[in-house]
């Protein structure tokens, strides 16, 4: 350290050290994980699991899933009313049963199809209710559930 005039000076060396060890740390490079490769074994696994037991979510048809006979049966749509009111149609014509209470208003859909089976016309439903509402089928159970999101 020199000194000047009754003050003490740093030495250069002493400065650059001190001012490069904060920098030092930003220089870090930590590991970061990919999560993507993981997330999708899990939601494979996880899609697995629930065909497997028969929860079926929308979309109902995916690549690979297979659906049981009464979903796949073919049908003739020409219909125009509300989301509730075509499940419950669609419904009585596969042998399952609406368990939610009867929901009131509502959108009006449109479907017209010459040649659809029973799980894509859910499927159809299913899709111009969302976001308002959500359409689940138990096929272990024959059943339909209805809900309305807040």
């Amino acid at each position: 350290m020199a000194d000047h005039e009754g003050m003490t000076i740093p030495s250069r060396s002493l400065i650059i050290l001190l001012t490069s060890l904060p920098l030092g740390g930003c220089g870090h490079h930590s590991e970061t994980l990919k999560s993507s490769p993981a997330f999708s074994l899990e939601m494979r696994s996880l899609l697995n699991r629930m065909d497997h037991i028969g929860q079926v979510r929308f979309p109902m048809l995916r690549p690979g899933s297979v659906l049981p006979s009464e979903m796949n049966r073919p049908m003739c749509w020409d219909w125009s009313g509300s989301v509730d009111d075509g499940i419950r149609q669609i419904a009585r014509q596969v042998g399952y049963t609406v368990i939610s209470p009867p929901l009131r208003g509502g959108r009006t859909i449109s479907i017209h199809e010459d040649h659809a089976t029973a799980g894509e016309l859910i499927n159809q439903i299913a899709a111009a209710a969302n976001p308002y509402l959500n359409v689940d089928v138990d096929i272990l159970n024959h059943t339909i559930r209805v809900t309305q999101n807040a």
